[in-house]
């Protein structure tokens, strides 16, 4: 996503060891998520090949359903179930963003929230999207991005479903570009 804002990016995915989210303090926990994520790619930052000046990006997006939170399913039979509980209800995506910069080693954090209802679906369907999608590579096992047809209803920021709330992103890096890289 931030190469179609003419970005220039570099994947380096994280090792660190994400904390286990409540309901209670999703939108705290997921900035913390998010900020390990980083944290542990900046330490490694000597052994990988990235030069600056640069910002970097971690992001961390969790689903929310009452007081269950959907992380990834763990096999094909949890994903099943997650997108069954989810259909004709609302839920929430939350996605925690945090950023470095290179030279200044200012950080910026955000949380963001985007109401999701996705469609009711037949096993038919589930089927269909688990072909076209790896459910156990996404939180609730489902991606927006590449299965638009089974949400209903989307409030909020539709790349926040994607997992990377861009217009927050973008906002932050012009504030990290501000105070020089």
């Amino acid at each position: 996503m931030l190469t179609s804002w003419g970005l220039k990016v570099k994947v380096y995915p994280s090792h660190a060891e994400e904390i286990h989210p409540q309901a209670i303090d999703i939108e705290q926990d997921i900035v913390v998520n998010a900020r390990l994520k980083g944290q542990e790619v900046w330490a490694r930052r000597q052994d990988i090949d990235i030069n600056p000046p640069y910002i970097l990006v971690a992001a961390d997006t969790l689903v929310v359903q009452g007081d269950r939170v959907f992380g990834k399913p763990r096999d094909l039979q949890e994903a099943h179930q997650f997108i069954e509980m989810l259909g004709g209800r609302p839920h929430q995506v939350w996605t925690g963003v945090f950023l470095k910069a290179s030279g200044s080693g200012e950080e910026r954090t955000a949380a963001v929230r985007t109401d999701v209802t996705l469609k009711c679906l037949n096993d038919m369907e589930r089927q269909a999207l688990f072909s076209a999608v790896n459910p156990l590579d996404k939180a609730a096992g489902y991606g927006y991005q590449d299965s638009p047809w089974i949400v209903q209803a989307i409030q909020g920021s539709k790349t926040n479903v994607f997992g990377l709330p861009m217009s927050t992103v973008l906002h932050l890096i012009h504030q990290l570009s501000s105070v020089a890289c």
